[in-house]
């Protein structure tokens, strides 16, 4: 069974290691409304920060920029490979994001992510895919759930209370000063640093968690 992690962790790995900024056959500024949390579903490289101002960009193959669909509701914006629509071997999307407000990110599909400046009393991270992940910032409370194969680096976000549910593959670490409450269902490893005075740690299968 850890030989599974190992290849599990090593499709991440070859991911990270291959995947490089697309040579930017145009590069795209898209406006749409306002919005407050982030979900892509597809192959891409995901730069995203909490600034003054919104935009959106994107870099990368004009006939695959073409194709996604993105789009703003109910304060979620959506960038998304329509059904049955699959990028080319190899091929990627750059995405540049700022937004003044920032609550949740939610990923799916194969993505390189870098997520930086948060603040707030709150931020949630969704993985349901092959991620890889680094997060900074300082927020009240953060909530990360993955459900594929994950490589998360929230060491950097320094959150008061932290809860956390990992299923399937991973090696994530998070940051906690006050509380963490931290489930893992499947194989890989959790650090969390910060020291906080309570924390609850719940493994089944080979998942091992650790305080740092």
């Amino acid at each position: 069974m850890r030989g599974l992690v190992r290849i599990a962790m090593a499709v991440v790995a070859v991911f990270i290691a291959t995947v490089s900024a697309p040579a930017a056959d145009t590069t795209v500024t898209r406006a749409v409304a306002p919005f407050t949390s982030l979900r892509v579903d597809g192959h891409f490289i995901l730069h995203v920060s909490q600034g003054t101002t919104q935009s959106v960009q994107l870099a990368g193959d004009r006939y695959l920029i073409n194709n996604l669909q993105i789009g703003v509701a109910k304060g979620v914006l959506s960038i998304d490979r329509p059904h049955g629509f699959d990028l080319p071997k190899h091929q990627t999307v750059t995405i540049t994001i700022t937004a003044p407000e920032l609550t949740a990110v939610g990923l799916r599909g194969l993505v390189h992510a870098s997520v930086t400046g948060l603040a707030g009393p709150a931020f949630a991270l969704t993985n349901n895919g092959a991620a890889a992940a680094t997060l900074t910032g300082a927020v009240g409370r953060f909530t990360l759930i993955s459900r594929g194969v994950s490589s998360i680096d929230a060491g950097g976000l320094h959150a008061k209370t932290v809860t956390m549910l990992v299923r399937g593959q991973g090696n994530l670490r998070v940051f906690a000063s006050q509380v963490a409450d931290v489930t893992m269902y499947g194989e890989g490893r959790i650090d969390v640093m910060g020291h906080p005075k309570v924390h609850q740690f719940k493994t089944l299968a080979y998942g091992v968690i650790s305080l740092k």
